[in-house]
């Protein structure tokens, strides 16, 4: 299972932790191949992701959640591994 995969299984806290277990063991298994492989690049991945997902949400067919779900926190940090 891809992190992508995984990210839209999470539904709760716990598949939260889980996810972001998974993410690490991801990082450092393939932290090379990930775009923004460094912390400040992650974290502006992170605030890019955020700043554009009514548009991505939007172009994807879905509507975002609000209040945001365990599930959107989880694609977030996906999305940062290699949103710019």
């Amino acid at each position: 299972m891809t992190i992508n995969d995984a990210a839209k299984t999470v539904e709760n806290r716990t598949d939260f932790i889980n996810f972001v277990r998974l993410l690490q063991k991801d990082y450092e298994d393939n932290g090379d191949n990930w775009e923004n492989g460094d912390l400040q690049s992650y974290l502006y991945g992170i605030l890019s992701a955020a700043d554009t997902a009514e548009v991505v949400y939007a172009n994807t067919g879905r509507r975002l959640p609000n209040p945001p779900t365990w599930q959107f926190f989880a694609e977030m940090l996906v999305t940062a591994t290699f949103y710019e």
